[in-house]
């Protein structure tokens, strides 16, 4: 349930609940699934500031829950109805939001993503980007043989 808390997102929040929405479509997704999504939406990997600001932040505002290291969307969010399919999808995330849009040259890390989120640590992040590795490489090595056929 969205509790009364004013919280300012950033364009980052819109990409992750994004990803979160993808990921968690038939069960809550672990951060490595999410990391996964997020690249699919962005062809960049999230910051560990800009998952953990942004896991912090989409609790607060009730899009987001969290169960055992398992994520996924509030009833909140589903209301909305907002189908995963690109780049517009965050942009249609953002606009719900009220998200602060991105600005060029904005500092890295963005001053917003201070947040901490209980229970991830640098080390869960990083082995969260490692599953995530693991799994990218089986893909790649599964498909490559098909994209050798093609030449």
């Amino acid at each position: 349930m969205r509790e009364n808390v004013r919280v300012r997102y950033r364009w980052t929040d819109a990409w992750l609940l994004g990803a979160i929405a993808e990921a968690s479509k038939h069960e809550p997704a672990q951060l490595w699934q999410i990391i996964a999504a997020g690249e699919l939406l962005n062809h960049a990997l999230f910051t560990d500031e800009e998952i953990e600001s942004g896991l912090t932040r989409l609790t607060q505002g009730g899009w987001i829950t969290e169960r055992e290291g398992h994520f996924s969307t509030t009833d909140l969010f589903k209301r909305e109805n907002i189908k995963i399919k690109s780049w517009d999808s965050v942009k249609k995330i953002e606009k719900l939001l009220g998200a602060e849009l991105r600005y060029e040259n904005e500092p890295m890390p963005h001053p917003s993503n201070n947040l901490r989120y209980p229970g991830i640590t640098s080390e869960v992040l990083f082995k969260a980007n490692k599953e995530y590795e693991k799994h990218a490489k089986a893909e790649w090595r599964r498909l490559n043989p098909l994209l050798k056929k093609k030449k």
